[in-house]
Order: C-alpha cells, then sequence, then structure tokens
C-alpha cells in the first residue's frame, strides 16, 4: 500500500498577492522621485546647456550670427582671451587654499570636540550654525561686515589702532581674494568638522586604550588615524 503525499497549504496571511508585491517594489522610486526631478532640473539640464552653448556662436543682440561654431570658442579662450589664464590661476588657487585650510581647521576641531569636557554637546551644535546658515544670508552678513562705511571689522581694526583709515575688502584687489576666503572658510569648516567628527566616533573605544598602553601622549589620535590609514 503506497504512501499518500500530503500538500500542505501556506496560511493566508503569508500569501502576498502579484499586485501588491508589485506596489511595493515600486514604492521606494516614487518617494525619491520628487528629489530625481529637481536634481535633473536645476543641476543635471543646466550642465547639458553649458556644453551645448560651448559649440555655439550665441548672441543675444546679434541673432543672425547664431550657429554651430564647433571647437571655436575653445580656441579663442586659449589663444586670444588675456583674462582666461588669470582666472584659472585664481580659481585653483582658490580651491586648493580651501580645500587645505578647511581639512585642517576641521580636524583640528573634530579632534577638540571628540574629546570629553564640560558643554561639548553645546560646543558641538554650535560648531554646525555656520554650515546650517542659507548661502545667501551668509554672503549679506559678511557683506555687512566688510563694509568700509559701517563695517564691524574696519571698526574693530581701527579702535585697536591696527589700521589708520577704513579699508574696503571687497573693493580693494589687495584685499578681496583674502576677505573672501575668510568668509568660506567660516562657512566650510563646519562641514569636514561633522564629518571627521562623525568618523572619530566610530572608532572603539579599546584603540585608545591600547594607544595609551603603548605610550601614546596629547596625540594618540593623529596616531590611531595614522594607524587606520
Amino acid at each position: 500500500m503506497g504512501a499518500k503525499t500530503v500538500e500542505l497549504e501556506s496560511p493566508k496571511f503569508l500569501r502576498v498577492k502579484p499586485s501588491k508585491k508589485k506596489r511595493i517594489k515600486w514604492m521606494p522610486y516614487l518617494f525619491i522621485a520628487p528629489s530625481v526631478l529637481l536634481i535633473v532640473s536645476f543641476l543635471f539640464y543646466p550642465m547639458l546647456n553649458v556644453f551645448y552653448y560651448s559649440f555655439q556662436n550665441y548672441n543675444p543682440s546679434k541673432p543672425f550670427y547664431n550657429g554651430y561654431a564647433g571647437f571655436d570658442n575653445f580656441v579663442n579662450i586659449f589663444t586670444a582671451d588675456p583674462l582666461f589664464w588669470d582666472s584659472l590661476r585664481i580659481s585653483l588657487k582658490w580651491v586648493v587654499l580651501e580645500v587645505v585650510l578647511q581639512l585642517v581647521f576641521g580636524l583640528l576641531i573634530a579632534l577638540v570636540l571628540n574629546r570629553a569636557f564640560r558643554f561639548r554637546s553645546l560646543f558641538r551644535t554650535a560648531a554646525i550654525i555656520p554650515w546650517a546658515i542659507s548661502g545667501v544670508l551668509t554672503a549679506t552678513m559678511w557683506s555687512m561686515l566688510y563694509s568700509e562705511h559701517s563695517g564691524m571689522l574696519n571698526d574693530i581694526l581701527t579702535r585697536l589702532h591696527l589700521i589708520h583709515s577704513p579699508i574696503a575688502w571687497l573693493g580693494d584687489t589687495e584685499w578681496v581674494f583674502f576677505s573672501i576666503v575668510m568668509a568660506e572658510l567660516w562657512r566650510g569648516i563646519p562641514f569636514f568638522t561633522i564629518t571627521m567628527l562623525a568618523a572619530l566616533q566610530t572608532i572603539p573605544q579599546e584603540l585608545y586604550e591600547s594607544c595609551t598602553v603603548d605610550g601614546g601622549g596629547a596625540g594618540k589620535d593623529l596616531s590611531i588615524l595614522r594607524r587606520l590609514s
């Protein structure tokens, strides 16, 4: 007498309808769709437009000259534009200074905020404020601070007898680059600080204890970072 095979049906609560399963699969894409549309509209589309117009003759006042120019615009920039190389030099100096200084000062502040001391949470919160402020508000605030006639910076330096007459920080070619670098450092250092502080928080406490046993002193944080890298 042969054995009978019994097919067990799965409980009803374990069954998933195909249509519902398909709807759940598309749900994450629907959630991120608005962000993707904004990024495409305000980032990728302008970038593609830049590449398109770089190969065109485009002059709103002389539309009859508009048309395909090929590489003539690039040849003109490298051979006939006297401002291109100065602009490139200033841009490279800006990038190097900003990245290096923000990295160095951001790391130093992160190392300080990673230590245990009173009111540490308050200082951590204060460190993020410059980065959280909008760019428009930051530019307005620093423009008022650098004002030649009513700026706080000129007033403080004059009271300290460090300068004898107000300086046009944003109007003098000798000071404008330095002034903008300082303003951007104030806004950019907190981002590096937060990023590095988050990385420092992931280091196990055992590594600090081992470094102390091995003779690590005040610079044990840097020693651990050097070993991890």
